[in-house]
């Protein structure tokens, strides 16, 4: 087999190769500086090391914002009466890839506290590597700084594109943007009929909310493989 590598300079080809033909490419590999091939040893770990990087999705309503907790229901007062009439709209639309009309009318910025089990969980799973993106089928206006502020950029909104849980367009989508595969990928929620639903039809992994909330952030660990 006659090749040409084009990429290594010539000076870091044996003396022998150095501009000529190479009648094998097996030959070629043996005859390499250590250096080169230490390079593409380097360049293969961290490739898989990408490969291999983890994301972890966020629902909002009922699991980064718990409307079942009153300090929670006080500090979205602004948004809940929105929120709880979107709740009822959407019913028909689920399951279907439809327009749907919504209010993204900022009513009041909210941030989680630092020291919350919300943003804590965040942190940890960001010391850990892991790429976090939200997928929510409502915008959450309300949430935006906050978002900005613990370096969550990559949100995906049903409402936007008209495709809601369990449909799973909204996690290809984050899928995508991230290039991570759905073996990789996990679903923080608390819907098993949409959010279990959706991740699934992905082919990722759904951590019920109820099993780490207000938990040590570590919980995860077992969770997260």
């Amino acid at each position: 087999m006659n090749c040409r590598h084009k990429d290594f300079q010539s000076s870091a080809l044996p003396t022998e190769l150095s501009g000529h033909y190479i009648p094998n490419i097996e030959l070629f590999f043996q005859k390499v500086s250590i250096r080169n091939l230490l390079l593409i040893q380097i360049c293969v770990k961290d490739m898989n090391a990408f490969f291999q990087k983890k994301l972890i999705l966020w629902d909002v309503d009922y699991t980064l914002i718990n409307w079942n907790s009153p300090t929670t229901l006080w500090r979205f007062r602004h948004d809940w009466k929105t929120k709880s009439k979107s709740t009822q709209m959407v019913g028909p639309y689920r399951g279907t890839r439809k327009s749907f009309v919504h209010n993204t009318t900022l009513q009041h910025a909210v941030s989680f506290p630092k020291s919350s089990w919300e943003q804590k969980t965040i942190e940890y799973l960001q010391q850990k590597g892991y790429f976090i993106g939200i997928y929510s089928d409502f915008p959450q206006p309300s949430l935006t700084t906050w978002f900005e502020n613990v370096g969550i950029y990559f949100i995906s909104v049903g409402a936007d594109t008209g495709t809601f849980k369990p449909l799973p367009d909204g996690c290809l989508q984050l899928m995508a943007q991230f290039g991570v595969a759905g073996s990789q990928t996990y679903l923080i929620g608390d819907g098993l009929r949409t959010d279990a639903r959706a991740i699934s039809q992905a082919g990722g992994h759904f951590i019920p909310i109820e099993e780490i909330r207000s938990k040590s952030a570590e919980v995860l660990d077992a969770w997260i493989s």
